[in-house]
């Protein structure tokens, strides 16, 4: 079995408006839920994720467990070019956000895309974040909805964030679900610390695609403190959402990153990740997660003890086929606090094992997926970091954003795609890395990437799983950050 790769051309921003674009005019099959670079819920008891992860189903027929069968080839064919002749083996993608409509709206800043069923329509429609860097003024999110085909078969979008009532909620992070279980897709926003309003909390969709501010409902106060006149909130960067108790109510896990500036607000340093049980009317109860300070940190690092560990991605999956929801977080700053200094952050990152009632463990390094011993350039192998002739513990671990859960191999198990960027700062970090998982009873998971044909890139950040040729099998697409860089799919 061979696998194809190819660089999309496409701006990082309008890729996935572009893919979106391609899209249904209901009837699609597919879950009405928001497929996002942050909430990558897959499988399980997840009430409203879309379902990318175990494609067993249509796929090719098992070998015995005796018979050795030979892992999937993923091959570098080369790039695509708008316009150019492309091989016949792989569907080409075309950016259509012109003829729908997108291109001459006001995107100011896109940056996350979402697909989602905002107006219970049966057809898709678009939601489009601004970047992180954007300030108050402009953090709005842009509501597109589907109108559906015109005359001539082409599909239509049509900005209507007025009247989604949501123009002025200042977010970068917003997760769809049915909060309420009314039937609707409702939204939890997170909140940034260059916010005004800090209105993070839920948001109910009256059914049609209005969405009204219910209120925090029980999650904590995103207020980090004062400084300079201005109010400092967390940057929750990151959630998902899922019945992790199995009580038929959806529960919140989100993760949170650096907050304020490390030279004038004195906040820099991440807050904890936060959990919270969904009583299925947009309210929260506190759940007490394990400690989340690596202890190598400490170690090296006293002065950092209590603090909590900086994310990008969360996702949820029954990784253990134990019959409920596990946790995999995303954690981003591994390495050194300062250019040529010794390294002092092993943000490794967390697998949280469900006991079914919300009781979490975190599993990661006994499973292979904290981090990786990869040492100088992403390359060989090594157990330790050396500085300036001081051995320091390792694995350092690496600098994350999105990941996702899938059964690459389609054995019945979920494997973990996750994104990762070479930090100039710290070479000694992990790359993009696939993690199969082996299966019971130990449930571990071996790191394949390259082994499989990965090409490595050094900017790569949110991966994306999908059955683009609709061959039973996943295939997998990844977002890249620097300037010209094109998007990648195998």
């Amino acid at each position: 079995m061979k696998r194809t790769f190819l660089a999309l051309s496409l701006p990082l921003a309008l890729a996935a408006v572009a893919l979106a674009a391609c899209g249904s005019d209901g009837g699609s099959g597919s879950a009405d839920t928001a497929t996002t670079a942050v909430d990558t819920t897959t499988g399980g008891d997840d009430a409203d994720a879309t379902t990318v992860g175990d494609t067993e189903e249509g796929a090719d027929t098992e070998a015995p467990a005796d018979t050795f069968v030979p892992p999937p080839e993923w091959q570098h064919e080369g790039p695509i070019v708008p316009g150019a002749a492309v091989s016949p083996v792989a569907p080409l993608f075309v950016d259509v956000a012109a003829d729908v409509g997108i291109s001459a709206m006001d995107l100011a800043s896109p940056g996350r895309a979402m697909v989602v069923d905002f107006d219970g329509d049966g057809r898709d429609d678009l939601v489009v974040l601004p970047t992180t860097v954007t300030a108050p003024a402009t953090m709005s999110p842009k509501f597109l909805r589907n109108a559906g085909k015109d005359a001539q078969g082409a599909v239509h979008f049509e900005d209507v964030t007025a009247a989604s009532g949501m123009a002025t909620a200042e977010t970068d992070l917003m997760v769809f679900a049915d909060i309420d279980n009314d039937g609707d897709e409702d939204v939890f926003t997170g909140v940034s610390f260059r916010a005004a309003n800090g209105q993070v909390g839920v948001w109910l969709n009256d059914g049609a695609g209005a969405f009204t501010f219910a209120g925090a409902g029980g999650i904590a106060s995103p207020v980090l403190g004062q400084s300079q006149g201005n109010t400092i909130y967390k940057e929750i960067s990151a959630a998902s959402l899922a019945d992790l108790d199995g009580d038929g109510f959806l529960d919140l896990y989100y993760g949170t990153w650096y907050s304020g500036s490390p030279t004038t607000d004195g906040q820099y340093l991440p807050p904890f990740d936060e959990l919270y049980r969904g009583d299925g009317h947009g309210g929260w109860t506190a759940v007490t997660l394990p400690a989340q300070t690596n202890p190598l940190t400490v170690q090296v690092e006293p002065g950092l003890a209590g603090t909590g560990r900086p994310t990008y991605g969360v996702a949820m999956a029954d990784f253990d086929d134990d019959g409920d929801m596990d946790i995999f977080v995303n954690n981003y700053g591994a390495g050194r606090p300062a250019l040529g200094s010794a390294p002092s952050l092993w943000e490794w990152n967390f697998l949280w094992r469900n006991d079914g009632a919300m009781q979490f463990t975190d599993v990661g390094v006994e499973a292979g997926v904290a981090a990786t011993q990869r040492g100088i350039g992403g390359v060989e192998k090594e157990d330790a970091v050396v500085f300036q002739g001081t051995t320091y513990p390792g694995p350092i671990g690496g600098n994350g954003f999105g990941c996702q859960w899938g059964d690459l191999d389609n054995d019945g198990d979920m494997d973990l795609a996750v994104g990762t960027i070479a930090h100039p700062d710290y070479p000694q970090s992990d790359r993009t890395m696939l993690h199969y998982n082996q299966g019971g009873p130990d449930w571990k998971f071996s790191e394949e990437s390259k082994a499989r044909g990965l090409e490595y890139y050094e900017d790569e950040l949110h991966p994306a799983l999908m059955d683009v040729d609709n061959d039973g099998r996943l295939d997998f697409a990844m977002s890249r950050l620097r300037g010209g860089s094109k998007w990648e799919l195998y």
